[in-house]
């Protein structure tokens, strides 16, 4: 398979986590939940929706969180962690702090957010179906937890810059960004949602001492993750772990068996093929698994290339898939929503009807409706994020996070209403309240190394607001494998719509 089909498909690996497409509402029971914040703990430092002050003092110091006192000892407290916790929020340029490795008093704490605009959906006759821009999303949620103490009793300032699937050169859209976060308005952490990695913007943002926590669909294996050790994804494990999740799950639900043919979907982008032939290779081969055929994608950086030039890769894939009786297909690639789409439409129009194993990232509340209904018939889903995998009438009863999530967007009068909206109102607090909690842990200290720190040693304390039961598992082991529980879903044809089933297993 050649690279056009990459940059085909490189359109939805951005909505399968910050756009989705439909408009189904939830149930009552959902609907009533989304206002409330009644019994709703603050997270570690934080205010409590209803305006409430959290404790500010830090578990790792002792100290008082708002003192700005530079800590030696404790999590995250000393001078040699990595990135160096003496460079802390007091040392910025110009920030006008008066304290060392704490937050002065008197200023603020600035975020850098990247704003991913899904320029070639239209192309591909998607539909996004948010009813408010991200923008508005972060806005008010930034906005709410300013009125409820800000984080450490300082208040937030976002610094915007914008990423667009359609150009030509992702890199250079992600170079400009960190020029923005790290020279034009310099900030404290990147939070939040990114469609792409680099390996330029998170060496850029390293040499500033800058974190990155990150809700990308785009995630390496730790081997290479681990030469940027300011970067830590939040919500989507590495590929290795994602792939075995999603294969195992199979296996367990009987849709893999020894006398399936699988077919084999890889990528060339950093750690992609390191994934393919060191861990899962294997463990298909251990699990005896026929390994029927494969084809690669290359990996993109940019959407450049003509919809006939991908249109052949398709089919040439297809075909050669065909012939070697393959009837299984899964993807070991940084993405699989857009590869899904074009092939499972390439598919039906060769009357080829595979089984496909896929993961969260293939978006199926994006694809539904949107894919071949007789190919969706054939998907199974692993997935960890049900904001993703089903609608939002399928959706459990909000849990905590969320609840003082979706309370925050109501002081903005914003209800989030589709796949899409929920999926940007939970990429921007899953990434703000990690980021408090990691503060709080560091007894206000914003250095790079003591934040990621910090936040590998929560361990299973923060509650997620995207993942599966909001089970995480923060670790300085593993430090890219949050998400603790995967789930399968399945098409459902009374609705026309994936729903979970069966039980939650363990993230390997």
């Amino acid at each position: 398979m050649r690279a056009p089909l990459r940059r085909l498909a490189g359109c939805v690996g951005a909505m399968a986590l910050a756009a989705a497409c439909g408009t189904t509402v939830p149930n009552a029971t959902d609907r009533a939940d989304l206002g409330s914040t009644g019994g709703l703990a603050p997270a570690a430092g934080g205010a409590a929706a209803d305006g409430s002050s959290g404790s500010s003092t830090s578990p790792a110091t002792g100290r008082d969180a708002t003192s700005g006192t530079l800590s030696t000892t404790g999590q995250g407290g000393a001078a040699g962690g990595q990135g160096g916790a003496a460079q802390g929020a007091g040392s910025a340029a110009g920030s006008g702090a008066t304290t060392v490795g704490g937050i002065s008093k008197s200023r603020p704490v600035k975020v850098g957010i990247l704003l991913t605009t899904v320029g070639q959906a239209s192309a591909l006759g998607l539909s996004v179906g948010n009813t408010h821009s991200e923008r508005e999303f972060d806005d008010a949620v930034i906005k709410a937890m300013n009125q409820h103490g800000g984080i450490q009793g300082h208040q937030i300032v976002p610094v915007y810059a914008e990423t667009n699937t359609a150009s030509s050169n992702w890199e250079s859209d992600y170079q400009a960004a960190c020029a923005t976060f790290t020279q034009d308005d310099r900030v404290d952490a990147v939070l939040g949602s990114s469609f792409a990695y680099f390996a330029s913007f998170e060496a850029c943002l390293a040499k500033a001492g800058i974190p990155h926590l990150t809700n990308s669909s785009n995630v390496a294996d730790n081997q290479e993750l681990s030469r940027y050790p300011l970067l830590r994804a939040l919500i989507v494990p590495t590929i290795d772990v994602r792939s075995i999740a999603k294969l195992q799950g199979a296996i367990n639900t009987g849709f893999l068996t020894p006398h399936n043919k699988l077919g084999v979907i890889t990528d060339s982008c950093p750690g992609s093929q390191r994934a393919w032939t060191d861990v899962v290779k294997p463990f298909l081969e251990r699990n005896h698994i026929t390994i029927a055929k494969t084809a690669d994608e290359g990996c993109a950086n940019g959407y450049n290339e003509s919809f006939s030039s991908a249109g052949a890769a398709v089919s040439d894939a297809l075909l050669s898939f065909r012939s070697a009786g393959v009837d299984r297909i899964t993807f070991i690639t940084v993405s699989e929503s857009g590869t899904m789409l074009v092939m499972t439409q390439g598919a039906s129009s060769q009357k080829y009807y595979p089984g496909w194993i896929v993961s969260s990232l293939v978006g199926t509340s994006i694809l539904q409706g949107q894919a071949p209904a007789e190919q969706m018939k054939n998907t199974r889903v692993y997935g960890w994020l049900p904001s993703q995998d089903v609608t939002p009438g399928y959706y459990d009863k909000p849990n905590a996070a969320q609840r003082r999530c979706y309370g925050y967007l109501r002081t903005a009068h914003i209800t989030p209403v589709s796949p899409a909206d929920y999926s940007y109102t939970q990429s921007i607090c899953e990434a703000m309240f990690a980021y408090e909690a990691a503060v709080h842990a560091t007894g206000g200290l914003l250095s790079g190394g003591a934040v990621v720190q910090a936040l590998d040693g929560l361990g299973s304390s923060l509650q997620s607001v995207f993942d599966l039961r909001g089970a995480t598992h923060f670790s300085p082991d593993k430090h890219n494998d949050v998400p603790a529980l995967y789930r399968e879903a399945a098409w459902v044809d009374s609705c026309s719509c994936f729903q979970y089933r069966g039980p939650a297993y363990p993230m390997p």
